[in-house]
Order: C-alpha cells, then sequence, then structure tokens
C-alpha cells in the first residue's frame, strides 16, 4: 500500500493495516506447515520406493534432510501433525 499526504491510497484505513498484516502471517504460517507436511509426506514416498517397506518413524527419514519433524509421526503411511490433513477414518 502507498501513503501519500496520510490516506491510504489503495482505500484501505490505516487500522485496517495491522489486521490485513496478521491474516497475511496467519496463512503464510498455514501454508508453511502444509508443506511441511507435504515434504514429509514425499518422504515417506521415497523412504518407501528406496527400501520398500514403509518407515514407521520420522527418525527414519533423517537421510532426507528435512529438518526439525519432532512434532509430526507416521501412521499407516502418511505423515500426521502441523498442516497435515485429518486421516481418513
Amino acid at each position: 500500500m502507498t501513503i501519500a499526504g496520510g490516506a491510504g491510497v489503495s482505500g484501505l484505513a490505516a487500522a485496517d493495516v495491522p489486521a490485513l498484516m496478521n491474516d497475511y502471517r496467519q496463512r503464510a504460517a498455514v501454508a508453511a506447515a502444509q508443506g511441511e507436511c507435504r515434504a514429509v509426506d514425499f518422504a515417506i514416498l521415497a523412504y518407501t520406493t528406496a527400501h520398500g517397506r514403509t518407515p514407521v518413524t520420522v527418525a527414519e527419514l533423517r537421510e532426507y534432510d528435512l529438518g526439525e519433524v519432532a512434532e509430526y509421526r507416521i501412521e499407516d503411511g502418511r505423515a500426521v501433525g502441523p498442516g497435515c490433513a485429518e486421516p481418513a477414518r
């Protein structure tokens, strides 16, 4: 948004900007968590392809350099944790 003479050119009130930024931060956090979950799912698939079996714990995915994934677990061959869709029951 461009500020000109104290008025928002885009039509947003200055008071709306913090709320808008907070909304964007929340959306970005959700998208990041979903992306991380997808990375764990892809690592599970790669591990299964390479080793002929599904990993039981995320510790077995160490070779895929996923970073900090301690909050995830593996259930029925899928990642479960932040950003992951609820498994179908």
